[in-house]
């Protein structure tokens, strides 16, 4: 499923957390499925938010967490079979790398070349500016 790969590596982020605001954490539960976004305040501009702005908001919100997680400790994330992995996650892979470069997180990519057809590689979009 979208995230699959992620899942995993940020429930002990989302446990370790303190002093994230709930509504970050929310947006990385509702990414990893472990519960949903607070209902926005009636009035609020981001309810009518289309999906694009929804995930830029997960993706903000994983972002911040992985960054808070490395004032304390260096992070690791290891995301195997990237020539699998669904587009969703390898647009926050790509996003994470773009927004925490300054940070003490290392991402260990798997990928089987021979696993791929001959057509566009799945990660060349991760990687475009």
């Amino acid at each position: 499923g979208a995230y699959g790969p992620w899942r995993a590596a940020l429930r002990p982020l989302v446990a370790a957390a303190s002093g994230m605001p709930a509504r970050i954490l929310g947006d990385v539960r509702r990414l990893t499925g472990d519960g949903r976004t607070p209902a926005p305040a009636e009035g609020d501009p981001e309810a009518a938010a289309d999906g694009e702005e929804e995930r830029l908001r997960m993706f903000d919100a994983v972002t911040a967490l992985v960054r808070s997680a490395t004032l304390e400790r260096p992070v690791f994330v290891a995301i195997e079979d990237v020539h699998v992995v669904d587009r969703s996650s390898l647009m926050l892979l790509g996003h994470v790398l773009k927004a925490a470069s300054d940070v003490q997180l290392l991402i260990v990519l798997t990928y089987r070349g021979s696993a791929t057809s001959s057509g566009p590689r799945p990660t060349s979009s991760c990687w475009s500016s």
